[in-house]
């Protein structure tokens, strides 16, 4: 009987070390997702130093598409309220495409107040240890209260 409950004592310990290791553990899919969440702060913050360093040195014209973007729309709030990440680890370099919402409140031309729903896609591709944005795709869904095609 001794070593029955030794056995379920040792296996519930390792079940449990396993559990915890499980939910420390970072992932790639939650990188991901931190730097998306970490462009949206820099994006409400006006860092556009942040959102242009986390652009790939392969995607100019992307880079000027945001500085373009960042120029014509300050937003006063930048809130994710939808993020679906999937990664595929096997490609090389690994990439991944978060799926969000995004909600925005600013001025847009530097006169205009306006807020807006977005929904879209930011494809990634990983650097070393560093996720970069490599295209983003955004379309309206909602402005200023209004249903937009």
């Amino acid at each position: 009987m001794t070593n029955l409950r030794s056995f379920v004592l040792v296996f519930g310990l390792i079940v449990a070390a396993y559990l915890c290791y499980e939910f420390l553990r970072e992932t790639e899919r939650d990188r991901v997702e931190a730097v998306t969440y970490s462009l949206a702060e820099a994006a409400e913050a006006g860092d556009t130093a942040t959102l242009l360093a986390s652009i790939d040195a392969s995607a100019a014209e992307m880079r000027a598409e945001t500085e373009r973007i960042i120029n014509r729309y300050k937003p006063d709030e930048v809130t994710i309220t939808k993020c679906f990440v999937e990664v595929d680890s096997d490609s090389d370099p690994p990439t991944a495409i978060a799926d969000v919402i995004v909600r925005t409140r600013g001025m847009v031309d530097g006169t205009m107040p306006g807020s807006s729903l977005v929904g879209g896609t930011i494809e990634y591709v990983k650097r070393g240890e560093t996720w970069l944005v490599t295209n983003f795709e955004f379309r309206r869904l909602f402005q200023n209260g209004l249903v937009r095609p």
